[in-house]
């Protein structure tokens, strides 16, 4: 559902996917805490940030992680709160026009409607698009605006009923006041390793049997290995390429 404050995501629509390791621990690190903040109703004042800080390249599974832990979140407490989750585009809150961009921000904050049995996560992605670090040659002076409101509304959100998670692929940008009020966690991107247990996933999850899923495997890794650094998208593509290309899905 679209508003002019983002799109509310159906999270029961969320399909579980495979996460790999490294991006499963994060999830659970952002689940758990929610678990504590939502069910233990910390003040506001013995809590010292707001969300979290996901940080890395392009295509890493930094937006992923944070559906999936939205959807844990929905499947562990259905039944006690409702959960929501309200996706911010972070390009199309960004407007030179004077108070536009204020305007939608603090919309975006109201929306969540939260409650005692109403939970929300606040999912900015590509906050750097947003807010810019002060002193940056690039920043304008409506950037300084657009900071100053999100700190302040950032510092009135109650952990107890509701969360941000801010993705970025450009850190250096990142202003230390808005790291100060969020918990930095580094998304690398993903090894080998971890690809071809993506990509296998993938296969299975589209039917092939293992010979076959075995066969792409053995023919998409050293075309992953040759990319510096392959990401999870460049390897999407590839299986999906190979897969069509040697008949393996068709119509």
């Amino acid at each position: 559902m679209e508003s002019s404050a983002g799109i509310i995501i159906d999270v029961e629509q969320i399909n579980r996917i495979h996460l790999t390791e490294s991006r499963r621990e994060i999830c659970l690190k952002i689940v758990k805490t929610a678990l504590y903040f939502f069910k233990k109703g910390r003040p506001t004042t013995l809590t010292p940030f707001r969300g979290f800080l996901l940080e890395g390249p392009p295509s890493t599974g930094k937006t992923e992680i944070a559906r999936q832990a939205a959807k844990i979140l929905y499947d562990s407490l259905k039944g006690l709160y409702e959960i929501k989750l309200l996706f911010v585009d972070s390009a199309d809150i960004a407007a030179p026009k004077w108070g536009e961009a204020e305007d939608k921000l603090r919309k975006i904050f109201r929306s969540t409607d939260v409650s005692k049995n109403k939970k929300a996560l606040i999912l900015f992605d590509d906050i750097d698009c947003l807010m810019i670090k002060r002193g940056e040659s690039i920043s304008k002076e409506w950037h300084y605006s657009i900071n100053s409101i999100l700190f302040h509304e950032i510092d009135r959100l109650n952990p107890s009923n509701a969360l941000i998670i801010a993705t970025t692929n450009r850190p250096d940008l990142i202003d230390e006041a808005l790291r100060s009020r969020l918990y930095s966690i580094k998304v690398d991107p993903p090894s080998i390793g971890e690809l071809m247990e993506i990509a296998k996933e993938l296969l299975l999850d589209s039917g092939l049997q293992n010979g076959d899923v075995e066969k792409v495997i053995s023919i998409i890794e050293p075309k992953i290995r040759k990319m510096n650094p392959p990401t999870i998208r460049d390897l999407q593509h590839i299986v999906v390429m190979e897969c069509i290309e040697r008949g393996l899905w068709s119509v």
